[in-house]
Formats: structure tokens, sequence, C-alpha cells
């Protein structure tokens, strides 16, 4: 299953195409999360930095991992703390895992985050500063050895393991921590920050979020590079009114609407004409001709 294409960004992050990564140097994170529990139906990342933090979710399934594209772009390294949690058709949460990870600068690198059914009971075992993986409770702080170097194939869980088909399509970790006391992704400290759209999922397809706006951290502040109008596409980059004018940021491109009664009929910027006078009355190109020359609710009158 192929949800809709989008990816995250975090610590002065933006989205690129993983396949783009062996053109030249990247910085990058590529977060993947596969399952071997039938009933986990879509996977929630939760990233963060510091006390901001975003979410995204994709569609899964046994065949075909979750994965959200990181992209570095300056600042610190690290850490990015990640948490993901594969929940059922009901939206419950089955089963989570977590990890605290660092750029690799100029390298792409896969954090491998499973959601595996011996973790299902496992994971309510685990000390604070652990997470359930392939080998049971283990650190959730992963070092650069612990991550593979992209293939341009996101990572499948080993199905030779024996796989947990009878866990309930109504379990859920209802609120439940994963070892270190965080809270659940849809009513934690920050609520559910949502805005992120759909993670990339579907197997082989890396170029997931290709040319699209996601989150990035812009002066110390996490926002939405498709929405934000300080930072429309990329840091710093505002979107300006003029007069007469509003502005707003849609897809990471800034658009601009008149006020009633204005229009852009000029070179500067904003909505400096008024269409009710009689040299724009009703449109720009429309100028009221006549001895009197007036202009009454956008119309030449005589």
């Amino acid at each position: 299953m192929v949800t809709a294409r989008a990816c995250l960004w975090l610590a002065t992050l933006c989205v690129v195409a993983c396949s783009d990564a062996t053109a030249t140097p990247r910085t990058q994170l590529v977060l993947v999360a596969g399952t071997d529990i039938a009933a986990i139906r879509t996977v929630r990342f939760d990233v963060s930095q510091g006390q901001k933090r975003k979410t995204s979710q994709g569609e899964v399934d046994l065949d075909a991992p979750a994965f959200v594209n990181l992209l570095h772009q300056r600042g610190s390294l690290g850490p990015v703390d990640v948490l993901v949690e594969g929940r059922d058709a009901k939206g419950q949460r089955i089963v989570s895992r977590r990890a605290r990870v660092s750029f690799v600068a100029d390298q792409t690198r896969v954090v491998t985050l499973h959601l595996l059914s011996h973790c299902v009971d496992t994971q309510a075992t685990c000390d604070d500063d652990q997470t359930c993986t392939e080998a049971g409770c283990s650190s959730f702080v992963l070092e650069e050895k612990d991550l593979e170097e992209w293939t341009g194939t996101p990572p499948t869980p080993d199905r030779t393991a024996p796989m947990d088909a009878s866990t309930p399509e109504d379990a859920s970790g209802g609120g439940q921590s994963d070892g270190g006391g965080q809270s659940d992704a849809n009513g934690g400290e920050n609520g559910d920050a949502g805005g992120l759209g759909d993670a990339g999922s579907g197997g082989n397809d890396a170029n997931a979020g290709e040319n699209d706006a996601g989150m990035a951290v812009c002066n110390g502040e996490i926002v939405d590079l498709s929405s934000d109008v300080a930072h429309c596409g990329e840091c710093d980059n505002a979107c300006m009114a003029g007069p007469h004018q509003s502005r707003d940021c849609r897809g990471g491109r800034c658009v601009y609407t008149c006020e009633a009664g204005f229009a852009d009929c000029a070179v500067a910027a904003g909505c400096e004409s008024d269409l009710t006078a009689p040299e724009t009355c009703g449109s720009c190109a429309n100028k009221c001709k006549g001895q009197t020359k007036m202009c009454v609710d956008m119309v030449c009158v005589n």
C-alpha cells in the first residue's frame, strides 16, 4: 500500500529523494519501520529535538515498510529523538519503539525501527534507557556503527522469525510509554503535533518526498515549511505582503490575495490599485472615460 508522499524535516532538515544521495554527499537519515504483525495498519513517527516535536503517519503492511527521510542542512548533527508506534485499524497502539540518533556527516544512514511481535509483551519489561529491538531490550541510543548505509531499498523485518498472527486488532498500548516515560503522541506534552502529512511507504519507492515541503528547525523552532509564512519552502524565506494584500504559504510557495476592492495593477508589491477609482474601475484595465469619470460600485457611470 502506498500513501501520499511526504517527509519529515527536523534539526534544520529538508526533504530530498533518497535516490539522489549518491549524486552528491548528503548528511541524511532514513527512518524505516516495518512490522511482522498483521494487525498493524499504520505507523506513526514522532520526531523531536528538545521540547519541539512533529509527527507523521503512513500505511504499512508485512511487505512494505513505512519510512521518513531526514536531511541535515546546518547546525548540530544531533541528537534527534524518534518514537515509532504501530497502530491497528482502529488507531489503537499495539507496540512502539524509540531511538536517539545523530547524523553522520556527508553520509546517508538508515535508522531501522521495526515493530516486532515479540515486543508487544517485552517492551513493558525494558528499563527506562532501553527499547524493544530484534535482540530484545536494548539501549535506545544508536551509535554510528548501528546505522547501515542507505542502499536505495528500505530494509524489512526478518521474516524467518515466527510471526504473532494472533495479535488482536483491538490490542493497544493504551497510553503506555516505551520504557522512557515518553507520552502517547496523541496527547503528550505538546499535543498532537500533526501537520506533516503521511510518511512514505511502499518498499522500493526511494523518491518519496521529492520536491515536497516538510518540517525543519528554523532559528531554534520547529516549523512547517509547507505552511509557515516566515519560512515558506525553506528557512527564513518569508512571504512579504504589500498594501491591501494578505499572505499565505501553501505547499512551500508564497501565495498572495488582494483585499476586496483592490487589485495588483502595478509592478510594485501589494494590491495598490483601488477598484472603485475611475482609473481602475472594477479591473486594472478599465479606465472610466467621459467628462464625469465616475466609478460607482466598480462600474463606470457618466
